[in-house]
């Protein structure tokens, strides 16, 4: 009897520690998620639930035996820890990354600020050329306004005024053999020109005086040797180029700047087929007739220079021609319509030359008609070059490259028919020209 009850108190003991067992996970762990192995009750993980999972867990709860083995990790749990750890593999990539990309953003912000403090210097050297820049600029403008001044108060006349300034440069009295520097004489620009020992322009022996025109009282000439009329014209200051306010003004016609050309003759007119076929000793081909305009290269004008002694005119002397005093964009009357032919009232077509009205030198076609050739290379920024503020400003280049051409033509609108517009052509390229004859030698090209 009693081994019944002994075994039957183990049967119970073994019921009791296995719905302990079972139970643990809710005790201890939260629920049925904590562990597999407390749900099947396999306490010796041999992979069965049997009588010696219960002994194991009777040991354990009452004689202090070896615990139960190690809990397994449900299915769902390894899978969510594996998304996890690929989580955080790709979470240190992207870190790692980041680092790198803050790192080179560093950089770049000393580079950046480094560069910032250079610019800043040499914004401030500039700031002080700038300063420097003015200063001169007033200084030459302080002088030259007191010379001015002086001569003023000691010429009697425009015209002695004219020429001491002429004296004052050095264009005509220092330049001329026997003749008394200007400067030298107590620094008086009249006395220097009284005797008029150096006034004597060196008017060419083939040219011979036809008078003064009506436009201007300047002395008009007649060339013996190509029937060409020309106006002598004095020379002086004059503000080449135009300020952003002009309409059409161009980014190649500035910045405005004073500029000194020396006395020169310039043709009356455009030169007409009829004249170049003289000189050239060409036929005159079909529908040349009459005083159009040529329209020849630029390699074909230098023979014409060669067979007349004559030459195109620098570029400050076409825009002192054309300009004749005037600041506006036209010359004459200052309405295109008066002046000149082009896109408005040409109908596209050449105009005979001289039908239009003169600008207050006397000169013709200044605007528009045929376009005109100048001796100087075409440069788009050369009036921010310090040699275009020389006397007598010229750019030499090569005989084929591109040359300026000024005035505009009869197939272009009014606003590249201004005094101060500019372009460029090419040696091959067709135009019209006029000629001067310069009372003094071109200066020879900067070095």
């Amino acid at each position: 009897m009693r081994r019944t009850f002994t075994t039957l108190g183990l049967l119970f003991a073994g019921f009791f520690a296995g719905a302990l067992y079972l139970g643990i996970p809710k005790a201890h762990a939260g629920g049925p998620s904590a562990g597999g192995a407390l749900l099947n009750g396999d306490a010796n993980c041999n992979g069965t639930v049997d009588m010696s999972d219960a002994i194991l867990m009777l040991n354990w709860l009452f004689l202090g035996g070896n615990r139960p083995c190690p809990l397994a990790d449900p299915p769902h749990l390894v899978e969510r820890v594996a998304e996890l750890e690929v989580a955080l593999a790709a979470s240190q990539v992207e870190l790692a990354t980041a680092l790198e990309e803050r790192l080179s953003l560093s950089r770049e912000l000393e580079t950046s600020q480094a560069a910032l403090e250079r610019c800043v210097v040499a914004g401030k050297v500039n700031v002080i050329a700038l300063d420097d820049c003015r200063r001169e600029r007033d200084d030459g403008a302080a002088l030259f306004g007191e010379i001015e001044a002086a001569v003023d108060v000691g010429c009697r006349t425009p015209a002695d005024r004219e020429r001491a300034f002429l004296a004052l440069a050095g264009i005509l009295g220092s330049e001329r053999s026997g003749c008394t520097d200007p400067l030298a004489v107590n620094f008086d620009p009249c006395a220097a020109v009284d005797d008029g020992s150096c006034l004597a322009l060196p008017i060419p022996d083939d040219f011979c005086s036809t008078g003064v025109n009506s436009e201007s009282v300047l002395e008009e000439f007649r060339d013996d040797i190509t029937g060409l009329e020309f106006v002598l014209l004095p020379g002086g200051w004059f503000q080449m180029g135009s300020s952003p306010d002009e309409p059409g003004h161009e980014g190649t016609e500035g910045p405005t700047h004073w500029v000194r050309v020396s006395p020169f003759l310039c043709s009356k007119f455009e030169i007409t087929r009829q004249q170049w076929a003289a000189v050239m000793d060409e036929p005159l081909d079909p529908g040349w007739e009459g005083d159009l305009p040529v329209w020849v290269t630029f390699y074909d004008v230098q023979e014409f220079e060669r067979r007349t002694g004559l030459s195109l005119p620098t570029e400050a002397q076409w825009e002192y021609a054309c300009r004749a005093g005037t600041t506006g964009a036209f010359s004459g009357s200052g309405e295109i319509d008066e002046m000149g032919w082009y896109q408005g009232n040409s109908g596209g077509a050449w105009q005979p030359v001289g039908q239009k009205r003169p600008n207050q030198f006397g000169l013709f076609d200044v605007h528009g008609n045929a376009p005109e050739w100048c001796e100087d290379a075409f440069y788009q920024t050369f009036y921010d070059r310090a040699d275009s503020l020389l006397w007598d400003p010229f750019l030499p280049s090569d005989l084929s490259g591109t040359h300026v051409v000024r005035g505009g033509h009869v197939r272009e609108q009014a606003a590249r028919c201004r005094s101060a517009a500019r372009s460029g052509a090419e040696a091959e390229d067709h135009s019209g020209f006029r000629v001067v004859r310069p009372l003094r030698p071109y200066p020879p090209p900067p070095k």
